[in-house]
């Protein structure tokens, strides 16, 4: 541990904005002894403990869903200098056996989500905060994209929970979020202007 105070950029939008993908753009342009980067991700709890709607249904899209006391507790461990290790989350593939992920501290931290600046524990840790906006249509193509090959989600699950859980969610917790940020990406084309608006953001930070 050390005195030197770390910068935490928070990246926030909706779900199939873009923001894995500013990441991996992010990670290809800097080393983690320059950038950290968590997400929330990481952070949910387990398939048990989640709450389910009325059709049964577990809803990771909900603040609950995850333990952000954790999340918060983390991020401050590491703007002191801390390394934390957490075991990494599987979606849907319980079967699998997940590996360990650590976080190494470095000069600038990204602390990237869906509750972020609209959690006030969380944002109290924020010293920069950028929103990934992208149309409807795009989101919702992303989201069966990903959920179909990452998380091993039917057809007709994805649409269900994108209907019934992330659009109440953007409204509730998200959307607002639009107009407090200090900068909106906006992710309706080509990625890579975005990925220099990010990198441009943490170099000026380091």
């Amino acid at each position: 541990m050390n005195s030197v105070r770390r910068t935490i950029i928070g990246i926030t939008g909706g779900s199939g904005s873009g923001k894995s993908t500013l990441l991996r753009g992010l990670r290809a342009a800097f080393g983690e002894e320059t950038v950290c980067i968590v997400s929330q991700d990481e952070y949910y709890r387990k398939r048990e403990d989640q709450v389910r709607d009325e059709a049964g249904f577990q809803n990771f899209d909900v603040p609950d869903a995850l333990d952000l006391e954790g999340f918060v507790s983390d991020l401050q461990k590491l703007r002191v200098g801390d390394t934390v290790e957490r075991v990494k989350y599987v979606f849907n593939c319980e079967i699998e056996k997940p590996p360990p992920i650590i976080y190494k501290s470095a000069p600038v931290i990204i602390a990237e989500g869906l509750f972020l600046a609209g959690v006030p524990p969380v944002r109290e840790l924020l010293d920069y905060s950028i929103f990934v906006h992208a149309r409807e249509d795009l989101k919702l193509i992303r989201r069966i994209k990903r959920d179909q090959t990452e998380r091993n989600y039917a057809l007709e699950e994805i649409l269900y929970r994108y209907e019934h859980h992330v659009i109440p969610c953007y409204e509730s917790y998200i959307k607002r979020e639009y107009e407090r940020a200090d900068m909106v990406i906006n992710n309706n084309g080509d990625i890579r202007k975005g990925i220099r608006l990010l990198k441009a953001v943490v170099n000026d930070f380091l």
